[in-house]
């Protein structure tokens, strides 16, 4: 029964932090086939290796996976310091040259 009661009185801010922690993250991938979408669920495993292969394809290829910081500038993102939870909207383009 104090259960019970401690939990009415907690409300929804009781529920466990895991279950709050569950976001999805997306990668935009700028290429020769135009601007795809790809998302990712923080608590699964799968969408975030899908997400991990297409940054290995991404580096193979020269192209630069960034991410847009708080003051609006992008900032290069590698996969070993990626990190699912933190880094949830990132783009994918070619490398430019100046000429």
């Amino acid at each position: 029964m104090a259960a019970a009661w401690r939990q009415a009185a907690l409300g929804p801010a009781a529920v466990p932090l895991e279950e709050a922690r569950q976001m999805t993250g997306t990668m935009h991938v700028a290429d020769d086939q135009g601007d795809t979408t790809h998302t990712w669920d923080t608590t699964d495993p799968r969408t975030v290796r899908e997400i991990e292969e297409l940054f290995r394809e991404a580096q193979a290829t020269g192209r630069l996976v960034y991410r847009q910081t708080s003051d609006g500038s992008g900032e290069q993102v590698r996969l070993a310091t990626w990190s699912p939870e933190e880094h949830t909207e990132l783009f994918v383009a070619p490398r430019l040259a100046g000429g």
